[in-house]
């Protein structure tokens, strides 16, 4: 080095031993005053620093470039100076965008040596510094310390991602890389997660993209947690959507989910058989094949309506010996038919034979006496109908009693009462759908009387055999399950006689509800039979928890008549009908438990809810409804009275606590499960609400609170006039027996 090199860069060392000299040197050196003769555009912006001007000479760059890393660390642990200016990143910055590095090796080595030991700040800024720094030359090997930096300190992860997008890396280090980073994904912050999609797409081609993320979802829905195969599903459901000739190129991962069946539910593998469907008739998709089926599935052709109707029949013949798979079929075929998702031509084909072959199958004439000898003797309950002579039944008993014999089959058809609920729904649907909603067709069945048998056999239980006590649940699962279903069907008909029916049914499904809780403490190990079939079943019984403890003998007391009282307002009046139009069932069960002190114990029915149909979200329009005159027809079929039908505290209470369930279930996130491989059974009991948006749900819930304040503000008078009649010494007694408050 010259004496000349080495006077100057001692004076340059020593100029800048002050601080504020050496900010100087690293600040721009201005600009040129607007007034300045030949001043323009580009004249008007920041020049370079002094030290930016003197690294541009090749002589002095390699000393400057040393002086400039020995005086570093004087500034690294307090970056920033008064006048909030970081010296460090000045330094920094000086090496950026220079036209010729001469030593790339040595800056790269004092580069990496900066990154070991700075702050975390100076840390990332050197790293997101790099790209317009460094040589291509010196891409490769400073992008393979930074990916073993990353595997140390992921903290570091945005700047050196930033940075890889910009760096020449070699295929094989970017796939390295891309593969470990999208490996962290279920681990990292979740504003990190746009860094990693940015670097992810831009180092990879569509084809690469598309098959790392199929492999990365098919691995999720191979996982065993439910939200993760949700979630993975629908991801991959709108990727078919939305890129189906991309995804169809790498359909073998999808495939090797079949591998795995057992791990999802049926939710998940119709979303499955969906997705191979969509890939299957897609052009490119066309020759897939389903190894496990061995079926192919082609393109769309003139002869589809023959195939579809093909496929409906061959499924139902192959359902036909296994009631649990019919009932399935007939449950996924009404939530077609309530999407529209079936061609006319395909629902003409089917309105055909669904109402007959329900008549046929489970509906009988009220004066036809049944056939056979039971366990128990054969009754028909629950008649709402006036003219009994023009009366069917549900021939519901003789159906259960006769399960897997052959006299249980029409037209060599078995006949199961499991499928009599989801062959109702799909029946009902698709009368609304020919006739706009309108059920007036099937309309008898909503009042129709059950074969059943005379319920006082309740009160023996004890003594029955088990296949007795057996057969008596099982009974009364099959009874509560077909009043929900009705009650599903005709809640939203608008004639004022319907409405008071379906008020009936769910006092009929409260009260059957409150008699099978005093059967199953007798029956203790016993399953019910299915009600929702798209979901993980029970395999053992659900457990029995005590609803209520023995009630107390009631304090006798002088009855006075309801009438008594100062208060004789009209909205008194109105509260004291509402009391007096409890149903009858209710009055009868409260005075058997004030008869017996040691009433027998019942159970809470809360853990058998998989075994109950479900209530559809439009059944809550009920709670609109108030007081419902329905008439009551002679044989003549013209009115001879009327009725006034009421929803009841019993069957408020039974509403608003599926409400309740309904509205946690949708409208609320659900946790991650912490077991792996554990299927998600809670979600069975609202296969039909999940076809509905939780925006959708919640207009519903919207539209409720109208009758819902309503109901608490009749609660509210109820209890006032009860404390002011208590005030005014007319006993506890009188009204402790009129309103069953659970």
């Amino acid at each position: 080095m010259s004496l000349v090199l080495q006077e100057f860069m001692a004076g340059l060392g020593s100029h800048i031993e002050d601080h504020g000299h050496f900010r100087n040197c690293l600040l721009p050196c201005g600009r040129c005053g607007d007034d300045e003769e030949g001043s323009n555009l580009l004249m008007n912006s920041f020049q370079d620093s002094v030290i930016k001007i003197l690294l541009s000479i090749d002589i002095l760059q390699e000393l400057l470039i040393n002086l400039l890393f020995e005086k570093l660390p004087e500034f690294l642990y307090d970056s920033f100076g008064s006048d909030g200016i970081s010296i460090p990143r000045l330094i920094i910055n000086q090496l950026k965008w220079l036209d010729l590095v001469l030593n790339g090796k040595e800056l790269t080595s004092k580069m990496m040596q900066l990154v070991a030991v700075a702050p975390a700040d100076i840390q990332q800024h050197v790293i997101s510094s790099l790209p317009e720094i460094l040589e291509d030359a010196e891409h490769n090997d400073v992008a393979k310390e930074l990916s073993s930096l990353l595997k140390q300190n992921t903290k570091l992860m945005v700047p050196i991602l930033d940075a890889f997008s910009s760096l020449n890396l070699s295929a094989e280090l970017l796939t390295e890389v891309r593969q470990w980073v999208m490996s962290t994904l279920c681990a990292v912050d979740l504003e990190v997660v746009p860094v990693i999609v940015k670097f992810v797409l831009h180092t990879v081609t569509p084809s690469d993209a598309l098959e790392e993320v199929i492999a990365a979802l098919v691995t999720h829905v191979c996982s065993g947690y439910a939200d993760e195969v949700d979630t993975a599903l629908d991801v991959m459901g709108d990727l078919v959507s939305s890129h189906t000739a991309a995804v169809a190129l790498h359909v073998v991962f999808i495939k090797g989910i079949l591998d795995h069946l057992d791990n999802l539910n049926c939710q998940q593998i119709r979303k499955l058989f969906q997705i191979l469907c969509a890939l299957g008739v897609s052009p490119e998709g066309a020759h897939i094949q389903l190894a496990t089926a061995n079926l192919e599935y082609p393109a769309l052709s003139p002869n589809l309506f023959r195939q579809v109707t093909s496929l409906l029949e061959l499924a139902r013949t192959c359902c036909e010996h296994s009631p649990v798979a019919t009932a399935f079929y007939f449950d996924e075929l009404a939530d077609l038919v309530q999407m529209k998702s079936l061609d006319t031509k395909v629902m003409e084909h089917m309105r055909k034979t669904v109402l007959e072959d329900f008549q046929e199958d489970y509906v009988v004439d009220l004066d036809q006496k049944a056939d056979g000898t039971h366990l128990f003797p054969v009754k028909a309950i629950y008649n709402l109908e006036d003219d009994e002579s023009q009366s069917v039944a549900i021939n519901l008993l003789p159906l259960l009693a006769d399960k897997g014999s052959s006299s249980t089959t029409h037209e060599g058809r078995p006949v199961s009462p499991l499928c009599l609920c989801p062959f109702f729904r799909l029946l009902r649907l698709c009368i609304e759908d020919e006739f706009d909603g309108n059920l007036d067709e099937i309309d008898a069945l909503l009042g129709c009387p059950l074969y059943l048998t005379d319920l006082e056999v309740v009160d023996k239980v004890e003594s029955l055999s088990r296949q007795e006590q057996e057969f008596l649940c099982s009974l009364l699962f099959l009874a509560i399950n077909w009043f929900i279903e009705v009650v599903n069907a005709f809640c939203k008909q608008p004639n004022a006689d319907l409405k008071g029916k379906v008020l009936r049914r769910l006092q009929n499904i409260t009260w059957l509800q409150s008699v099978l809780e005093k059967c199953l403490p007798a029956c203790p190990g016993y399953i019910p039979q299915c009600a929702s079939f798209d979901g993980q079943q029970m395999r053992k019984s659900p457990s029995v928890v005590p609803a209520v403890a023995a009630p107390k003998k009631a304090k006798k007391g002088k009855k006075r008549p309801l009438g008594d009282g100062k208060n004789s307002s009209s909205e008194a009046s109105q509260i004291q009908e509402q009391l007096d139009s409890v149903p009858q069932e209710t009055h009868k069960s409260l005075a058997e438990k004030e008869k017996d002190e040691n009433s027998r114990p019942t159970i809470n029915l809360s853990s058998f809810r998989p075994f109950f149909r479900e209530l559809d979200i439009d059944v809550f329009t009920v709670l609109q409804s108030g007081l419902v005159k329905c008439s009551l027809l002679d044989s003549d079929m013209c009115t001879k009275a009327t009725e006034v039908v009421q929803l009841g505290p019993t069957e408020l209470v039974f509403l608003l606590d599926d409400l309740y369930r309904k509205t946690v279930h949708i409208l609320t996130a659900t946790k991650r499960m912490l077991l792996p491989k554990v299927k998600d059974t809670k979600s069975t009991e609202f296969s039909h609400l999940h076809q509905r948006t939780p925006q959708e749900v919640a207009q519903v819930l919207v539209g409720l609170l109208s009758p819902l304040c309503a109901h608490v503000e009749n609660m509210h008078n109820y209890f006032q006039v009860w404390i002011e009649r208590k005030a005014n010494h007319l006993g506890s007694s009188d009204g402790a027996g009129l309103i069953h408050v659970t």
